[in-house]
Order: structure tokens, then C-alpha cells, then sequence
């Protein structure tokens, strides 16, 4: 069994005046492996984020602070043969607006976001033959 715990803080400017981005993340992780191959986890991310935007002369911003809740299973097959996986990410599909460097990138086409504003499952099968 596997329990973690950390503390993030992330400052994101661009110049000239550009956005201010300000992000605490508390990401909060507990993962368990079994004999059998089998292996369970779960994280809670709790995300305070501060965005500030300056454009002609007008300022806005915004404070969000969001919880989002992944979950993951994995089964390795037996000999190192390979292993399936499946990730449920953001679990309560919470509508989140969060902003990461991907908001200074304009091909939202290559866009990697680390938190997904709505729930997606991931299923991975990996062979090793």
C-alpha cells in the first residue's frame, strides 16, 4: 500500500501584460497492490486558482477552487506478459475551468490540460510479447 500527500504551487505570466495565473493544488493519493497482479488507486486533488487578465486597459479575474477525484485499477499479467488499465478521471464530473500553460498555446488542437473539465475514461492495454 502506497499513501501520499504534497503541496503545489504554480505561477504562470506572460509578458507583455499577459495573464497571471496562480495555482495551490493539495493532491491527496492512496494506492494498493495486491499478489495477484491486481492494483487499485485513488486521488483527490483540492485546487484553489487565482487568474488575472489584463487587456486594453480593463482588468478581470477570477478565483476558483474545485475537488476532483480520479480513479484507477490495473491488472499485470502474469510473467510480465503486459497489463490492462483503466483511469476514470474527474469521477463527478465536475464542470472546472482550470487554466495551465496550454492557455498561452493557441493550437487548442496539442492542448495537454492536467485536469479535464469533464469525465473521461481512459482504457489501456499493453502487451509484451
Amino acid at each position: 500500500m502506497s499513501v501520499s500527500a504534497s503541496f503545489e504551487v504554480e505561477r504562470l505570466k506572460r509578458d507583455p501584460p499577459g495573464p497571471l495565473v496562480r495555482t495551490e493544488v493539495l493532491p491527496l493519493s492512496i494506492s494498493y497492490f495486491y499478489a495477484s497482479g491486481l492494483s487499485l488507486s485513488a486521488r483527490a486533488s483540492y485546487l484553489y486558482q487565482h487568474v488575472a487578465v489584463y487587456a486594453d486597459e480593463s482588468f478581470g479575474f477570477k478565483n476558483q477552487t474545485f475537488s476532483v477525484l480520479d480513479l484507477a485499477a490495473a491488472y499485470r499479467f502474469a510473467n510480465q506478459r503486459g497489463m490492462l488499465s483503466m483511469e476514470i478521471n474527474n469521477l463527478f464530473d465536475r464542470a472546472i475551468h482550470f487554466q495551465d500553460l496550454n492557455m498561452f498555446n493557441a493550437d487548442v488542437f496539442n492542448a495537454s490540460p492536467r485536469y479535464l473539465p469533464h469525465r473521461s475514461v481512459l482504457i489501456c492495454a499493453t502487451l509484451n510479447l
